[in-house]
């Protein structure tokens, strides 16, 4: 269902926002993952959790039913943005931002609507603060032919990968100092 998300808000957005869940039908203590997606007019950007010298990440602050939990944000790799002398971290064209949704075991009958109030800073040349509220329905009307399963495997794809490799750091006379030690998965016998 291309609108399971709708805004409340009417102006003509530099980014459309949609959010889709995994499954549009959930049970009693299901996980599933929502991705809300952000549809960014060429040549503008917005920003990573960490957005470097300038810009604003994006906030997602979730209104949910008794019982429903959201995890946090699930940033996918950003972009590097040059902009004069600064740099920035973010995303053109198109994003989509993941957090896992956990569902209560008991389940009220009928559809559950959860509300998302989105605030994000898109920019170019100049940066414009865009808002909105966005609502989200399952086990509405149709949910069991909701099935975003493939579009999640997708944006899943481009979160970053953890390195395998333990870091340590000091500080000596002023000075930062890492250390990093790959770690091997092979044991290897020395004889």
């Amino acid at each position: 269902n291309p609108l399971a998300a709708t805004a409340q808000n009417t102006q003509d957005p530099l980014v459309k926002i949609r959010i889709l869940p995994e499954t549009g039908k959930v049970t009693g203590g299901e996980e599933i993952w929502i991705g809300t997606e952000q549809s960014i007019e060429p040549h503008w950007h917005t920003y990573w959790i960490n957005p470097g010298d300038s810009g604003l990440e994006t906030r997602i602050n979730w209104s949910l039913p008794d019982g429903f939990e959201i995890g946090d944000i699930q940033w996918p790799t950003p972009e590097k943005i040059p902009f004069g002398p600064l740099l920035n971290f973010g995303y053109e064209d198109n994003v989509v931002l993941l957090q896992k949704l956990k569902v209560p075991e008991t389940l009220p009958t009928g559809a559950i609507t959860l509300t998302a109030d989105i605030e994000l800073l898109v920019c170019k040349e100049e940066c414009i603060p865009e808002y909105g509220t966005y609502t989200l329905t399952l086990n509405g009307p149709g949910a069991e032919n909701e099935n975003n399963t493939a579009y999640i495997q997708n944006a899943l794809k481009t979160l970053p990968t953890p390195l395998d490799r333990q870091f340590s750091h000091t500080g000596m006379d002023g000075q930062f100092v890492l250390t990093v030690q790959e770690l091997s998965i092979f044991d290897i016998d020395p004889e």
